[in-house]
């Protein structure tokens, strides 16, 4: 048999921590340049990323910087509080969510990828009020939360519990007026996702 003529399938690497969320709406790890082939085969048009202040990927990280204006991705990078775990408030404001949850709410912006510098909270609590809005139960967002941060201090859960739903309205045509107002199930439901 002739080793030469065998078919050889290209070999991707995942960004650590990479999880569908739901179809066409991924999170993960900051990705490496390993990373950035299987992320092209995702189709990315959006991303999004909480950065702590100051940090510039065009300096930092050129080669994710290239590959996003290379693949005509639309960046949305948001500011990360860079606060510790243990401290008594939590990475990301909630004004910062409801503008996330705005970009994960149009159907344009798909598909997206979602992360931030070292995926320990921003990012969980970001997908945490996603599956909230999905109307997942406490139980289950604090099983998934501690699945990809390892833990959940009493500030993070406090947050998730008491974040201030209100705020976010969907408002795009595949939403009817005869849906629950602010039912991510039944935009989710429509999109396709």
């Amino acid at each position: 048999m002739n080793r030469n003529n065998s078919r050889s399938s290209p070999l991707y690497t995942t960004p650590l921590q990479f999880q569908i969320i739901e179809p066409r709406l991924y999170r993960g790890l900051y990705p490496t340049e390993e990373n950035l082939d299987f992320l092209k085969t995702l189709e990315l048009k959006t991303i999004i990323i909480v950065l702590p202040e100051g940090f510039d990927i065009s300096i930092e990280t050129p080669y994710y910087s290239d590959f996003i204006t290379k693949n005509n991705i639309s960046l949305h990078q948001f500011q990360d509080e860079n606060v510790k775990r243990r401290d008594k408030a939590v990475g990301i404001s909630v004004e910062e969510i409801v503008k996330i949850i705005e970009i994960v709410a149009d159907p344009n912006s798909y598909p997206i990828f979602i992360h931030d510098l070292t995926n320990e909270s921003v990012t969980p609590l970001i997908v945490a009020i996603f599956r909230k809005l999905a109307y997942w139960n406490l139980v289950s967002i604090i099983d998934e939360f501690i699945a990809y941060s390892g833990n959940v201090n009493v500030h993070e859960r406090k947050f998730i519990e008491e974040f201030p739903m209100k705020q976010i309205h969907i408002e795009n045509d595949l939403i009817k007026e005869s849906d629950e107002i602010n039912s991510i199930t039944s935009w989710i439901r429509r999109v396709g996702i």
